[in-house]
């Protein structure tokens, strides 16, 4: 909830209220917020090497088989007709997509149905008992 005030404003009112939970004091509180954070940027570190590295290797085989120009082949005529998203056409094509997708989530939102009373649960005002 932090976050929606000010970005990453999350963290610190985190610190604060683990703190307090714990009986711990602010700076250890924060230290595990800083390790966990160290322990996410490595974790995506590995998972992008790990997946830049099977994509290399994958790219080498394809190009030993003689596959990747048959993969490119088939693969032109899709390419080629994404390209046709660029410019006004595709300006114009990413509104009226935008617009449906607005359209769309007005019209869901405004029929959610008896889940989205507020006088219970999901599973409460949809039991028939």
């Amino acid at each position: 909830m932090g976050n929606t005030i000010l970005p990453r404003g999350g963290e610190a009112l985190r610190m604060f209220l683990m703190a307090e939970r714990a009986g711990c004091r602010r700076r250890e509180a924060l230290g595990s917020i800083v390790a966990e954070r160290v322990l996410d940027v490595a974790a995506l570190l590995i998972l992008f090497a790990a997946v830049t590295w099977s994509g290399v290797a994958v790219h080498i085989r394809l190009r030993k088989r003689g596959w990747a120009e048959r993969f490119a082949r088939v693969i032109r005529p899709f390419v080629l007709a994404s390209r046709l998203l660029i410019g006004r056409a595709g300006a114009a094509l990413l509104t009226l997509t935008l617009a449906a997708w607005l359209v769309e989530g007005v019209i869901s939102g405004s029929s959610a149905g008896p889940w989205a009373s507020s006088s219970g649960s999901f599973m409460e005002s949809s039991s028939s008992c």
